[in-house]
């Protein structure tokens, strides 16, 4: 990062030495903290949880959980029913949902209703 003047910065951003540039030179940012992620009780049964949705897409969560107590699974539905969530792929539409503005939705049907025909009597 180039050292620049408070002058120099000011200069940059158009803004007075005292007010905008020199608030700008003297903000630090707080001491960040790095956590390691966690393991998930849900991390030893990804592979088992794949096989299950390939045999059966449409299974719900609580016969997942099912499934997989016998096979060591203590973890809660919550965890499950998310995980399923981002591995079920998502339903595409096969159309479009157009919605309109009031305003611009009178605009186009013209500028307003035209003039009852006189009769000739």
């Amino acid at each position: 990062m180039e050292q620049l003047s408070v002058r120099a910065i000011a200069r940059q951003l158009g803004a007075g030495q005292k007010h905008g540039a020199h608030s700008f030179c003297t903000v630090k940012l707080p001491p960040s903290y790095d956590r390691a992620p966690q393991s998930s009780c849900l991390d030893a049964f990804h592979n088992r949880i794949a096989e299950i949705l390939t045999d059966w897409p449409a299974i719900s969560a609580v016969r997942v959980r099912e499934i997989l107590q016998p096979e060591g699974y203590s973890g809660g539905l919550t965890i499950l029913r998310e995980y399923l969530r981002s591995q079920r792929p998502q339903p595409v539409h096969a159309f479009q949902r157009t919605r309109y503005a009031r305003a611009r939705l009178a605009n186009s049907i013209g500028p307003g209703m035209p003039d009852p025909v006189r009769s000739p009597t």
